[in-house]
């Protein structure tokens, strides 16, 4: 397990690929408004990182479009159809977590 603090202060990009995010202490507070906070963590939508990023007013974009765009090749070769990935689509997919 990963411990400490992450400052993100001199970085332009940090990617985490644990599947222990929840458990990392990230600071912040060095992030501005302008920042855009992004997790690919689809269920929950709102993970505390983006919670915690989104209360210090940075923008956040949760997982839920990664998961939609990367369905799209392989229902295209199971079913023959191309989903189109928008609103309405995302709308139905929230119903159902």
């Amino acid at each position: 397990m990963v411990s400490g603090n992450v400052n993100f202060a001199d970085q332009t990009a940090n990617i985490n690929i644990t599947d222990f995010s929840s458990n990392l202490e990230i600071d912040l507070s060095t992030l501005s408004s302008n920042t855009l906070v992004t997790d690919i963590v689809y269920n929950p939508l709102k993970t505390s990182l983006l919670e915690d990023a989104n209360r210090i007013g940075c923008k956040t974009v949760d997982g839920l479009g990664m998961l939609l765009h990367q369905a799209v090749p392989g229902f295209k070769g199971w079913f023959g159809v191309e989903p189109k990935v928008d609103s309405a689509l995302r709308d139905r997919v929230l119903l159902e977590l």
